[in-house]
């Protein structure tokens, strides 16, 4: 890749740890985010309050992409 700037392709969610990996290695990327997770449904149903299967899935892979991150900033990696 050498100097040049390129696009990294990658989900929404997982974007500000691999821009951190690229730049750390002298890169320079181009976000270029995918997979955003939006949601259509009403904010006040009480669905979204309650737990789910779905909301662990979500807390899993938020706090993995938070300990690599802190791994990363700390040289653990």
């Amino acid at each position: 890749m050498g100097d040049s700037p390129f696009i990294l392709v990658t989900t929404a969610s997982h974007m500000p740890l691999a821009m951190l990996w690229m730049k750390h290695r002298g890169a320079r990327p181009i976000a270029a985010p995918t997979g955003q997770r939006v949601s259509g449904k009403d904010k006040f149903a009480p669905g979204p309050w309650l737990p789910s299967s779905d909301g662990l899935d979500k807390t899993e892979h938020a706090l993995h992409e938070y300990v690599g991150l802190v791994s990363l900033e700390l040289g653990l990696e």
